[in-house]
């Protein structure tokens, strides 16, 4: 992962026998780079576009502004006044800096007076975590995976436990277990875009392939999944039956939901069927209380922890039976597989630990001690990274995945306890450095790709 340089310079604008206008502009970005690009982009008052992203500081309409790409080198900035017919073009050499190819440009003309500034962006793998606190609003914390530094605290509703975020890194669903409820949060501006009611003690949550549907799971008696239309953030219809629901996943093509359901230690795993929204089959034979389960990218297996047990069960979900069981050192709570299918991380509790499972030939590789009471994990779309939700130590455990071992640990603030843990699938905007929001009047990102 590399991390973004951060460059900022002020140049003049010249122009060409007028002043610059201040009027309404439509905006059109040309990029060179061994062949040409062009689009047109219309923002919406008073926002202004970065990629997907919508940011809200004023501007205004009406220009056509380019940049030149040559050889990876900007070299050259111009804008032209539609109604008067005129060309402001910048001095040259605003940068000499070559463009690397995860790197976005930036460029913003100020309000006051004709500069424009530039900057870059970082951009990063994010972590968010759910915290809460006894009687008190829970907070999701973000963390940039690139600095392991918090980069936001969103506050939501009571005890977050679940999260998900949707295939386009746009918005991360938070299950609220006191108030029953789901919080939307826009990762793009890290604040609270929706919330809306389930059904009771929503605990985790799942998201389709195609982003369209989130699961919820409802844990309790007669507990019940929600399933949410991610169009409108409502609840189209919920599917019951069940006893104590744990936890959900999706399978990789978006046909079954699995949901790990326990009630005195009996622990099943249910299949549904997401087109219809029924139950298929309900499959049996588990040890203990599943808390979490995983399915392997390629979609053929399931992995089912079982919290009272130090036993995990692996479904085949061709036939839907326990193909295999692995024994670890202590009972297992979450766990999540790596983008290639290779390993299963596994948190467990009671022994501070995380174990790792080869998922060639079920059998565990190491056991990696992080902080006290691991609960929720996740790992990075590249595969280098697992995450840990340390609920009593207040903390975030990362792990590398190639050696293994803890090579940092985040500290939460305000004391809360995290729970579960979530990563955005893309890298998103983490930081504007260089600009000075109170001038800005028009930003827009040219990518090099």
């Amino acid at each position: 992962m590399n991390k973004l340089s951060v460059h900022s310079s002020t140049v003049h604008l010249s122009q060409q026998g007028t002043t610059c206008p201040s009027s309404p502009f439509n905006l059109e970005v040309q990029a060179s780079l061994y062949q040409r690009r062009s689009y047109t982009v219309t923002p919406k008052n008073p926002a202004f576009v970065l990629g997907e992203q919508v940011l809200r500081p004023a501007i205004d309409n009406g220009y056509y502004y380019s940049c030149q790409l040559v050889s990876g080198v900007r070299s050259v900035f111009s804008y032209i006044d539609a109604s008067l017919s005129k060309l402001f073009s910048i001095f040259p050499g605003v940068s000499a800096e070559p463009v690397e190819p995860d790197e976005r440009e930036i460029a913003v003309l100020a309000k006051s007076g004709q500069n424009l500034e530039t900057a870059r962006i970082e951009k990063a793998f994010i972590a968010y975590v759910t915290s809460w606190m006894p009687d008190m609003p829970g907070i999701v914390s973000a963390i940039d995976t690139y600095s392991n530094k918090i980069v936001a605290n969103v506050t939501v509703g009571r005890a977050p436990t679940g999260i998900a975020i949707t295939p386009n890194s746009r918005y991360a669903y938070v299950a609220n277990y006191y108030d029953n409820t789901v919080s939307v949060i826009d990762t793009y501006s890290n604040k609270v875009f929706a919330s809306f009611a389930v059904g009771t003690n929503p605990l985790a949550v799942a998201i389709t392939p195609d982003g369209q549907y989130a699961y919820v799971v409802n844990y309790g008696f007669k507990g019940s999944i929600s399933v949410i239309e991610t169009s409108i953030n409502r609840v189209k219809t919920t599917v019951s039956g069940f006893r104590d629901p744990s936890a959900v996943v999706i399978t990789p093509n978006g046909l079954y939901a699995y949901v790990a359901d326990f009630e005195d230690n009996n622990n099943t795993v249910s299949v549904i069927e997401t087109a219809n929204n029924t139950v298929l089959t309900t499959i049996g034979g588990l040890h203990g209380a599943g808390e979490g389960i995983a399915i392997t990218p390629d979609g053929l297996y399931a992995y089912v922890t079982n919290r009272d047990s130090n036993i995990i069960s692996v479904i085949d979900t061709s036939s839907n039976t326990v193909k295999s069981e692995v024994t670890l050192i202590a009972n297992s709570n979450e766990v999540a597989i790596t983008p290639n299918g290779l390993y299963a991380y596994v948190t467990c509790f009671y022994n501070k630990s995380v174990s790792v499972i080869e998922t060639t030939n079920n059998a565990v590789l190491t056991t990696i001690g992080v902080g006290n009471g691991p609960l929720g994990i996740a790992i990075t779309p590249d595969g280098l990274y697992a995450y840990v939700a340390n609920r009593d130590s207040n903390t975030v455990s990362v792990i590398n995945t190639i050696s293994n071992a803890v090579i940092a640990t985040i500290t939460l603030p305000f004391s809360i306890s995290p729970l579960g843990i979530a990563i955005t699938p893309a890298k998103i905007p983490t930081s504007r450095k260089g600009l000075n929001e109170r001038k800005v009047k028009l930003l827009e990102t040219i990518n090099k790709r």
